[in-house]
């Protein structure tokens, strides 16, 4: 936790909060990944904080403590570049400059040998492509994609629920779902109702 400004508690004690990108969070969250049998954690990183010194730091700080924990509990992590609220001229010359600069050289986390891989390829994982209320076109989705593919790297990409059939999605994404190695459904939020389970029951 990380101490406050708000002033201190009724028993005086000084307030504090939450923080992710202290030692003692990252370590607990790799803690309970081995008390619980899981075998890795995705490192989310949102694109729009690069040109935020602060937040750029912080998740900097928490991505070194991640590789650090890794290593520890001998757990996977990879990473995914979330794009909500970038910029649409911007987004994708970020996410390869931050690749190249900060991911592969400043942290080198695809070094770490806990970074997730598959097939010895390091796994990245582009999510917001195809939203209605996130930024991107397709030829973005696969020209990025190609990118990191002539990187060596694997590419999810985070995509609607309702991938498949386009019914969630921002229209002619299918070209762009189909050049990722790998799709990944959104499904927070997609059940809500009792009929919402039997619908996908019956058609997903």
């Amino acid at each position: 936790t990380t101490e406050t400004d708000l002033g201190p508690l009724g028993s005086g004690q000084p307030s504090r909060l939450f923080a992710s990108d202290t030692d003692g969070t990252v370590d607990l969250h790799f803690k309970w990944l081995s008390q619980y049998g899981l075998d890795g954690m995705n490192l989310q990183r949102f694109i729009s904080e690069v040109h935020s010194p602060r937040h750029f730091e912080m998740r900097n700080t928490v991505s070194r403590l991640v590789k650090e924990k890794a290593a520890k509990y001998q757990k996977y992590f990879y990473l995914t570049y979330d794009i909500s609220g970038a910029s649409e001229d911007s987004f994708v010359n970020d996410i390869t400059n931050d690749w190249v600069n900060t991911i592969e050289g400043d942290l080198q986390l695809p070094q770490s040998p806990w970074y997730a891989r598959h097939a010895g390829k390091p796994v990245v994982l582009l999510w917001g492509f195809g939203f209605s209320d996130r930024p991107g076109t397709v030829q973005q989705a696969i020209d990025l994609t190609n990118w990191f593919r002539a990187r060596g790297v694997y590419v999810v990409g985070g995509v609607p629920y309702e991938w498949r059939t386009g019914a969630n999605s921002k229209p002619g994404f299918a070209a762009a779902y189909a050049n990722f190695d790998m799709v990944q459904p959104w499904g927070v939020g997609a059940v809500v109702t009792d009929a919402d389970i039997q619908s996908h029951y019956e058609n997903i």
